[in-house]
């Protein structure tokens, strides 16, 4: 994703410098560094709104990297960047998936342990259907999956176990995590139009 970044202007920024005793707010110093404006916003109508383009769904294996990925369908790393930008993805440290790895020290740090992320309410929610499946003209079978609205505790105890479900907090980010796993890659044919309206971009 840095190589994104590559061509992005640069703004000044005056560094931070604590209280010499300790008391009071940070002042800014004279001392400047250049960093990315990451600000900036660099998008393609023509491109991402394009109904003939082509691109596939694809769901990231654990441990998947976007450069991995990129390297696989494009055959560069650098690339990654184009599969961030064409999921909308502007964050690949909170954006992109988990690892299992990832995912299990994120969930000790932000509940104190998966125990206790499992034994704290998220949610309750009250069944409106179940699930259910029917066969389309083409003979596929079509799962249409049970659908739940959240209701409030008091709702909750009212309803039978078949027609009701708590949704603790492990399985609310587990949830969130997984949803992360489809993203979409742009057909490799779209990459050099992208690449050259990017340059352009930045060359104005």
């Amino acid at each position: 994703m840095s190589h994104y970044f590559y061509n992005f202007p640069t703004v000044a920024y005056r560094l931070p410098v604590a209280p010499t005793n300790g008391i009071g707010s940070a002042f800014r110093s004279n001392r400047t560094i250049g960093l990315t404006d990451i600000s900036t916003r660099f998008i393609i109508k023509q491109i991402v709104g394009d109904p003939n383009l082509i691109y596939y769904d694809y769901v990231v294996r654990d441990g998947e990297r976007p450069d991995i990925i990129a390297e696989k369908y494009y055959g560069d790393s650098r690339l990654d960047w184009v599969l961030m930008f064409f999921n909308q993805i502007h964050d690949p440290y909170f954006e992109w998936v988990k690892n299992t790895l990832e995912f299990e020290n994120y969930i000790r740090q932000k509940y104190g342990s998966i125990a206790d992320a499992q034994a704290e309410v998220n949610r309750y929610e009250q069944k409106i259907y179940s699930q259910s499946t029917y066969t389309n003209d083409f003979g596929e079978t079509i799962v249409v999956p049970a659908k739940y609205v959240t209701v409030d505790a008091s709702t909750y105890a009212t309803l039978s176990p078949t027609d009701r479900r708590e949704i603790d907090q492990y399985t609310h980010e587990n949830n969130l995590n997984e949803a992360k796993r489809n993203i979409k890659i742009l057909d490799e044919e779209f990459v050099p139009e992208l690449l050259k309206t990017y340059r352009e971009y930045f060359e104005e």
